[in-house]
């Protein structure tokens, strides 16, 4: 009952960027293949019976009126911050030159 080839599963593992052991891999795959059999055994569930589960929808609107309020001045909200200039939040580099 070999649901993920061991091709298909360090494929999946190498474009989410994880790494691991021969061991861990099989445990892992074996894992895997354990709820692709349970999510088929429930997909084969007759669910006739069952009727669709359609939320109660409240006929009042649940979100505040949009009405403007006093903000922060620029200074208050960058007296806090680790750096700044007189303008911005000054943070460190995450993206080299180059790179997408």
């Amino acid at each position: 009952m070999e649901k993920i080839s061991p091709e298909t599963f360090t494929r999946i593992a190498r474009l989410a960027r994880l790494s691991f052991s021969a061991e861990e891999k099989e445990t892992m795959r074996a894992d895997i293949a354990k709820m692709v059999s349970f999510a088929d055994e429930v997909s084969s569930l007759s669910t006739d019976s069952v009727p669709p589960f359609l939320p109660e929808r409240s006929a009042q609107n649940s979100f505040r009126a949009d009405a403007e309020e006093p903000s922060l001045t620029r200074k208050e909200a960058l007296q806090n911050a680790p750096s700044c200039d007189d303008a911005c939040f000054l943070v460190p580099r995450t993206v080299e030159e180059g790179e997408k």
